[in-house]
């Protein structure tokens, strides 16, 4: 794998989460977040860091700024429901199993 293409399967699964988040498909999100996460290690481990002509570093900002955009939009989305656990986990009167 290239290094480029590193950040253009990143940009995938970051957009296969972001979908999986549009119709509040967590579980899904979940997954593809622990995906996302091997192929960021993969990307630091990866070899191929040789100097990158205009259009490679074009195309990685491109990809980055695609992906950052991305992550925005999930927190976004995660937002409202973190607010809802948070509010469940802090119920006065109730211990923790019956929160849950």
């Amino acid at each position: 794998m290239t290094f480029l293409s590193h950040y253009e399967v990143l940009a995938d699964a970051s957009l296969a989460m972001l979908e999986a988040a549009r119709v509040g498909d967590w579980l899904k999100v979940a997954d593809i977040e622990g995906l996302c996460v091997q192929l960021v290690v993969q990307l630091k481990a990866s070899k191929a860091h040789r100097r990158l002509s205009r259009a490679e570093r074009q195309r990685k900002r491109e990809l980055i700024r695609r992906i950052l955009a991305q992550d925005a939009e999930i927190r976004d989305l995660l937002e409202p429901r973190f607010t809802h656990i948070g509010r469940l986990i802090n119920l006065p009167g109730m211990n923790r199993s019956q929160r849950l």
